[in-house]
């Protein structure tokens, strides 16, 4: 027998001793429950911890490879430095627990792949040891509304393939995460935190989604180089600046839709602050936006003077674009 439901647990807790996973969600336990060594998954979602008497005990269940403690009370009796004893852990849950801290024993745990410390409004910072967990894939940190930066060395985490910053205060990336090559496919960097200088080592994204104003914002250097990228959420047209040499003026920025030439994999696209194009029907060709078959949605958008408001124009994409429609009702 490998699993069992909480409402049988107390009877067949004498009779097998190589139990795999443990679910108690919204109750208590028996301290009895720590003594299975070969047990795999332990669920104390929406449980209060502080009714739980063997939390050195739960240190010790060194076979353990998940640990699910979303919406959990008094986290800190398991999370605490102690928690480095459980080498094998592979996914640790904290979304909306009361976590406060990440303790710096959580290096210890190496074998880590997903971490979700989502919805915890009390996490202030991270411990530079996190960027010591060389297995974590997954790290979702959105809705840490105190969390307001990343630390330096966090590029180290190159095997890093989702990292969600919605809703966190980060204002940039450490220049570690842009300047190592890494697995990052998805990116979301939420209202606050602006685009990098340079992405040219995230060759593996797929999603980029940035939620800030974007006004005086741009977009990061390298971009044309993330050819399998399906989602750009938006891709923003800056103003061209200008420099005056002996009185003639010449473009000083490089940074036109034509980055997006060899990108076709895009499925869905978001261009805005399209008041600063110049090159119209030009720089349109010059994106190849008619080769992207793979379009499914292109959003496009106005920003007028000082105002905030915008202008949509929503284009759906099936099989053809709305061009070649007209020429064929010609």
């Amino acid at each position: 027998m490998r699993t069992i439901p909480s409402s049988a647990f107390k009877f067949f807790l004498i009779l097998e001793k190589k139990l795999r996973l443990i679910t108690m969600c919204r109750g208590g336990t028996n301290s009895s429950a720590f003594k299975f060594k070969h047990m795999r998954y332990l669920d104390f979602s929406y449980s209060d911890l502080e009714a739980i008497n063997a939390a050195d005990s739960i240190h010790q269940l060194y076979n353990l490879q998940t640990l699910n403690l979303h919406r959990s009370k008094n986290v800190r009796m398991i999370v605490n430095e102690d928690i480095g004893s459980l080498i094998n852990l592979r996914h640790l849950n904290l979304s909306f627990s009361d976590v406060n801290l990440l303790p710096i024993s959580i290096a210890h745990l190496q074998n880590l792949s997903s971490l979700d410390i989502s919805h915890n409004s009390a996490i202030p910072e991270l411990p530079d040891s996190i960027s010591l967990l060389y297995n974590l894939t997954m790290l979702k940190l959105n809705s840490c509304s105190s969390l307001k930066a990343l630390p330096g060395n966090f590029g180290a985490l190159t095997q890093l393939r989702s990292l969600d910053l919605f809703y966190t205060r980060i204002t940039e990336l450490p220049e570690s995460l842009t300047s190592n090559i890494c697995k990052l496919e998805y990116v979301n960097l939420g209202s606050w935190c602006n685009y990098p200088k340079e992405i040219k080592n995230w060759v593996e994204l797929r999603h980029l989604e940035n939620h800030g104003k974007s006004k005086n914002s741009s977009m990061p250097g390298g971009i044309e180089n993330l050819t399998r990228l399906e989602v750009l959420d938006p891709y923003i047209f800056r103003k061209e600046d200008y420099v005056s040499i002996d009185g003639c003026s010449f473009n000083s920025v490089t940074s036109f839709i034509r980055e997006l030439a060899d990108i076709n994999s895009l499925r869905r696209l978001v261009i805005v602050n399209l008041e600063n194009v110049r090159g119209g029907k030009i720089e349109a060709e010059r994106a190849k936006l008619k080769d992207k078959k793979n379009i499914q949605m292109l959003e496009l958008r106005w920003n007028y003077k000082e105002e905030e408001d915008e202008k949509y124009m929503r284009l759906e994409f099936e099989e053809e674009v709305e061009e070649e429609e007209e020429v064929r009702g010609r």
